[in-house]
C-alpha cells in the first residue's frame, strides 16, 4: 500500500540545481552568477562552494578556485569531496592542467608517511666526490633540515655535529643549538621533539 507524500513536489529546480546543469552543459558563467547569488543567500553553502570552485578550475581561475575550496574545508572539514577537490586544486594552481596525474598522488597520506620514513643511505663509492666551491654558503639553508633527518634516522652523533656547525654559523641561535646537540650527545633527545 502505497502512502501519498503530502508535501507538494517542487517543479522547479533549485538554484544548485540549475547551476550543475549550467556548469554541465559549459555555460559557466551563468553557473557562477546563480553560485554567487547562493552563497550570498546562505554563506554556509558548503556545496555551493563546491561548484563555484569547480567553476573556477575550468575557467582557469587557479588562486580563486584554491581560495573557494579553502572556504568549503573551513566549513565542511570532514567532508572527502572537499578535501580532494582543494588537493586537486593545489596540484593544478602549483604544477597546471597539463602535469595533473592524480592516478599517481591518490594516497597521499601513505606517499607523506612513506617520504617521512624514507632512509637516506650514504654510498659508499661517493668518497671522491669533491664538493662545488659554492656548497659551502648552501649550508646555511639545509643544515637544519640535515640535522634533523639524521636525527630521525637515529644518526646522533651526526645530527649533533650539525647541531654544533649551525651553533658556530648562527651565534643569535648558538645556545639553542649548543642545547640540541648536547641532548642528543646524552642521548636525551628523541625525532622531532620540538618539531610542530
Amino acid at each position: 500500500m502505497m502512502h501519498d507524500d503530502p508535501r507538494p513536489r517542487r517543479t522547479t529546480p533549485s538554484p544548485l540545481e540549475e547551476a550543475a546543469r549550467h556548469l554541465d552543459a559549459g555555460e559557466l558563467s551563468e553557473a557562477q552568477t546563480l553560485l554567487q547569488e547562493q552563497i550570498a543567500r546562505v554563506p554556509w553553502a558548503v556545496t555551493a562552494r563546491v561548484l563555484l570552485a569547480r567553476v573556477a578550475e575550468r575557467q582557469g581561475r587557479h588562486e580563486d578556485s584554491l581560495r573557494i575550496w579553502r572556504e568549503a574545508l573551513a566549513l565542511c572539514p570532514s567532508s572527502p569531496v572537499v578535501r580532494e577537490g582543494l588537493r586537486d586544486a593545489v596540484f593544478r594552481r602549483y604544477y597546471g592542467d597539463e602535469t595533473l596525474d592524480l592516478s599517481t598522488y591518490e594516497d597521499l597520506d601513505n606517499l607523506i608517511q612513506e617520504l617521512e620514513n624514507a632512509k637516506i643511505v650514504p654510498d659508499p663509492n661517493m668518497s671522491g666526490m669533491v664538493a662545488h666551491p659554492d656548497a659551502e654558503e648552501d649550508l646555511d639553508v639545509v643544515s637544519e633540515t640535515l640535522a634533523r633527518i639524521y636525527e630521525n634516522q637515529n644518526y646522533l652523533d651526526e645530527a649533533a655535529e650539525v647541531y654544533e656547525k649551525l651553533a658556530r654559523q648562527h651565534p643569535e641561535r648558538k645556545e639553542e643549538f649548543e642545547a640540541k646537540a648536547a641532548a642528543l650527545r646524552a642521548g636525551d633527545a628523541t625525532p622531532s621533539d620540538d618539531e610542530s
